[in-house]
């Protein structure tokens, strides 16, 4: 077979067209075995359900070890280098397992996605191997057990503390006779993919309930102008020391309190058209401090501010994001019952083109059950809350081409992570060196 340029030999074709059929599938490697004229009934490719063992094997075998210095067969370790080379330049997590259960090989990305040594799995059982993963090791158990192809499994797995999600497939190797011969497990990051649907799911639901509150608020509206009218008037005909003044007092009140959510729900639903330009971020943080500040009385509640000097302007709708910021900032003052400290912290990740901008404070926490659901519409624990702070904030977030996602420790307070792609013109916003203030 000639690729690349190269004449492969058949033990190397088959090597080759095995990976092809693990990673691309079986069909690919039939045409492409066809449009050469090499079509080859060996390769087992429908044999049980299962890919050659064989093939594998060859690519996964390594020069014998020995203490003791001898002759080196150079055409056998420059083999063993070629297979090791297929094995990393692979992007999706590959492990080959013998069918005694051990680890035969893994490639770089395998290691690299599961934060394993290489030299720390090999030849070591399933269950030694992935110790330090258990949901992957019981999932590879799993597979290794029903000695069928197990496939479409997504898994998380801790990745230095952020959550990371695979995907999981583990294909049976055959030998030329049909025998079970071993196990190929391939699995990729699917993170992203999961976070995008997550996304699109959340706009989807997002734009329903936009509608729904669009719908809610205008039928409101009119009936609530009717009664204030009607208070109003019943309290011009009334003395301020009489009793029944104060009973319009209370309809005017609360009637202007449900005027208030309903122009926030006609806010969440069609926000007014957007006005983006150029924006200081530290400018619109301090702002939004400062507001927070004249609306809550902070009392003991002291802030600290760590802003990064080399921070780029954004290109921003002002006045939308710093709603945004104002919300998570009068989030974390309800959490802390009027005393404790929150940190406002950014850097300017050059090779991502964002800015992250860290909010934290030390309130009680999140409780894992509710983490999920903050930013859902109308989901509140106050009894005074509308539901609709934080929703706001992912609305606007997205709408800036940005991300956001919150930590919580119960006991330890809560952090919001907010990235923003900074603007086409990257003259830092204003240099200054790191800053404190309570």
């Amino acid at each position: 077979m000639v690729f690349g340029g190269f004449t492969l030999n058949p033990r190397w074709r088959r090597a080759l067209l095995a990976l092809l059929a693990l990673v691309c599938g079986g069909t690919y490697v039939r045409c492409f075995s066809r449009s050469r004229n090499q079509f080859l009934p060996d390769l087992g490719l429908d044999a049980g359900g299962g890919y050659p063992a064989d093939a594998f094997h060859f690519l996964t075998e390594r020069a014998p070890e020995s203490d003791h210095p001898r002759p080196i067969n150079t055409q056998a370790a420059a083999g063993a280098g070629h297979s090791a080379g297929i094995l990393d330049a692979i992007r999706s997590g590959l492990v080959i397992i013998d069918p005694a259960g051990k680890v035969t090989a893994i490639n770089w990305a395998g290691c690299a996605v599961l934060g394993l040594a290489r030299a720390a799995v090999l030849d070591q059982p399933v269950a030694a191997a992935f110790a330090a993963q258990p949901e992957f090791r019981n999932i590879l158990e799993t597979a290794l057990a029903a000695r069928q192809t197990y496939q479409g499994y997504e898994l998380a797995v801790a990745d230095g503390g952020r959550e990371r999600w695979l995907a999981i497939h583990a294909t049976p190797l055959r030998d030329r006779d049909g025998r079970m011969a071993g196990w190929a497990v391939t699995f990729e990051d699917i993170t992203e993919v999961r976070e995008l649907r997550q996304r699109v799911a959340a706009a989807e639901k997002l734009a329903v309930m936009g509608e729904l509150a669009a719908g809610i608020a205008h039928e409101v509206r009119n009936p609530l102008g009717a009664i204030r009218t009607s208070a109003q008037f019943l309290q011009d005909r009334t003395e301020p020391g009489d009793i029944a003044f104060r009973f319009p007092q209370l309809i005017i009140r609360e009637v202007d309190r449900l005027e208030h959510l309903v122009g926030r729900l006609l806010k969440f639903a069609r926000p007014a058209e957007r006005a983006f330009q150029s924006a200081d971020l530290h400018r619109l943080l301090e702002e939004s401090l400062e507001l927070a500040a004249l609306k809550n009385g902070i009392g003991q509640i002291r802030f600290e501010k760590i802003f990064c000097p080399e921070a780029p302007r954004l290109f921003a709708d002002a006045e939308r994001l710093q709603q945004a910021f104002l919300n998570i900032l009068l989030n974390a003052i309800d959490a802390m019952d009027g005393a404790g400290r929150i940190t406002i912290q950014t850097a300017y990740q050059p090779e991502r083109r964002q800015l992250r901008i860290e909010f934290s404070d030390s309130g009680a926490g999140i409780p894992p059950q509710r983490l999920s659901r903050i930013f859902d519409p109308f989901f509140t624990t106050r009894p005074q809350g509308t539901g609709l702070g934080l929703a706001i904030v992912r609305q606007i977030i997205a709408e800036h081409q940005g991300a956001i996602e919150v930590q919580s420790e119960l006991g330890l307070g809560t952090t919001f992570v907010i990235t923003l792609p900074v603007a086409i013109s990257e003259a830092p916003a204003r240099p200054r060196s790191a800053e404190q203030s309570s």
